[in-house]
Parts: C-alpha cells; sequence; structure tokens
C-alpha cells in the first residue's frame, strides 16, 4: 500500500509543472487578447457600454482573462468577459475568442457574425486560413500568433502596426 501511495504522490508531483505550464498559457493568451482590444479599431466604437469579449469551448481561458482584465478598460469603457460552451450562445461581442476544441466551428462562427465589427481569434494555429483576425500559434515552444488583415478588413477592422510588427502576417 505505502509503494502505491508514493506512486501516487510521485506522479501527481511530476504532472504539477505541466498542469502550472497550462495555466501560464491561459494567463499569456489572456495577456495578448487584451493587448489586441487595445490594437485593434473598430469603426464608429462607442465610447459608452462595455467592451464584450466571449471565450468560447474554453473554460481555463475565460477564467484567465476575467482574472486579467479585472479592472482594466478599453478606453473609458469596461470589459466584460461571457463565457459559451457553442457557438450559438454567443451574444453580440467585440471579440470572440474560439477555443481548440471549437476551432473545426470557425465557418459557422463566421457565418453568424456576417455584418459584426467583430475580432475573431482562434486558439488553435493557422486558422486565419480559415477566416481567424488572429490565430495563437506555438513557434518553437513559445506563444505567437499570426493576423490576417484581409480577414480583419472582412469585419471592418484594422490593427496598429504595434500588432502587426509583434505578429506575423499571414496575408
Amino acid at each position: 500500500m505505502k509503494i502505491f501511495i508514493r506512486s501516487i504522490l510521485m506522479l501527481v508531483l511530476i504532472s504539477l509543472p505541466c498542469i502550472k505550464s497550462f495555466g501560464q498559457a491561459a494567463q499569456f493568451k489572456a495577456m495578448y487578447l487584451y493587448k489586441f482590444a487595445k490594437g485593434v479599431s473598430w469603426p464608429g466604437a462607442s465610447s459608452s457600454g462595455d467592451f464584450v469579449i466571449t471565450i468560447v469551448g474554453d473554460n481555463e481561458m475565460a477564467t484567465a482573462l476575467k482574472k486579467s482584465v479585472a479592472s482594466r478598460k478599453i478606453g473609458s469603457r469596461g470589459i466584460v468577459v461571457l463565457e459559451a460552451s457553442t457557438i450559438t450562445q454567443v451574444q453580440k461581442s467585440d471579440m470572440i475568442f474560439l477555443g481548440e476544441s471549437k476551432s473545426d466551428q470557425i465557418q459557422k462562427l463566421i457565418e453568424s457574425q456576417n455584418g459584426n465589427n467583430v475580432l475573431i481569434v482562434s486558439g488553435k494555429g493557422g486558422w486565419c486560413e480559415y477566416g481567424a483576425g488572429i490565430s495563437f500559434v506555438n513557434k518553437n515552444g513559445a506563444l505567437a500568433y499570426e493576423v490576417s488583415s484581409k480577414n480583419l478588413q472582412k469585419f471592418g477592422l484594422s490593427c496598429s502596426q504595434e500588432i502587426l510588427r509583434s505578429g506575423t502576417n499571414v496575408d
């Protein structure tokens, strides 16, 4: 029995760094989402009302983002983070983060947002090709992102030179 308990403890101790790194990835992505929100221009952006970010299919990301932006603002607008488990639950948003597990639904999301000025960010690399404005990627073990100016323009958006320089422009 002692050997079994020791084995379980060793397994838990070995797993902790992996668990911590997953949490850190969500925290870094949350910081990037805030950076994107500040660096993207929405036409006729209202200075009233909340800036709404919806997280689809990634509870860990939603939790990290809520903590990260708790007292921050975009201009004079407070930030509200909503969670949705499916595309059909997405309400009017300024930014939508599509978790990796829901990335295959990007076409449905784009169709549902037609005519809205919304930034679609994918948690899965390479999804600018399928319509995301920004897509997180893993570059040599580090978190990075791709930007599609064409996809941003389809939703009436533009981004700062800083966002373009810091990411990889795929157009």
